[in-house]
């Protein structure tokens, strides 16, 4: 097996962080995405070059990053599961939290980050969008929490890791002080040592990529 990756990503992290989490040792491949050339040549090995991308058993082509932690629960059973499994109110539930936390939180975090780096054309009208659905997001997944240790309940699951890497940039953009739950999870995860592997790598890239913008 392969991961196509990118280190900036938080769909990336999201997927890294799963991947330590199950104790997994898998092949990966980082894919500048900010190189015009390099990422013409990923494009050879994803048409859509997007990542991550996960080249699975039997040359089985896995994309989006949802998708290849459950390819990745589903292959190595062993390991502890991180995604929704059957059918029933608690699996739903579950896939309902992983797909609200990627369209609300990351998709909104990234955003931000992009247009302020001069990745994305700026735009002021939509960063003000934007920050007004993550202070919802944030209230949202405070309230969530409650006094449960992780996203969805007591046991770390796929929710927990698209948060995690998510989490790295938000302060970026705006503060979650003032969410106290939210806030003791954010130091809780950054306790594990799978988020702290993505973390150190992010803050890496992250720091380069201000540093050259200027802040």
């Amino acid at each position: 097996m392969k991961l196509y990756y990118s280190p900036l990503s938080t769909y990336s992290q999201k997927v890294r962080i799963a991947i330590a989490e199950k104790g997994l040792d898998i092949d990966t491949e980082k894919v500048n995405l900010m190189s015009p050339e390099a990422h013409a040549a990923y494009r050879e090995v994803y048409p859509i070059g997007k990542v991550p991308f996960l080249v699975g058993e039997d040359d089985h082509h896995v994309p989006e990053s949802s998708i290849i932690i459950e390819y990745l629960d589903d292959k190595f059973p062993d390991t502890p599961r991180l995604s929704a499994s059957g059918d029933g109110d608690a699996p739903r539930q579950l896939r309902c939290l992983d797909r609200m936390t990627d369209f609300y939180l990351i998709n909104t975090v990234g955003g931000l980050l992009l247009r302020r780096v001069g990745v994305r054309t700026p735009d002021p009208m939509q960063d003000e969008k934007d920050r007004h659905w993550l202070n919802i997001s944030y209230g949202w997944l405070d309230r969530q929490l409650g006094a449960q240790p992780f996203a969805a309940g007591d046991r770390f699951s796929i929710v927990d890791c698209g948060v995690a890497a998510a989490l790295f940039y938000a302060p970026e953009v705006a503060s979650f002080a003032g969410f106290a739950n939210l806030r003791a999870y954010a130091g809780r995860l950054a306790e594990r040592d799978s988020v702290r592997g993505a973390h150190a790598e992010m803050a890496q890239v992250w720091n380069a990529i201000k540093q050259r913008a200027g802040g």
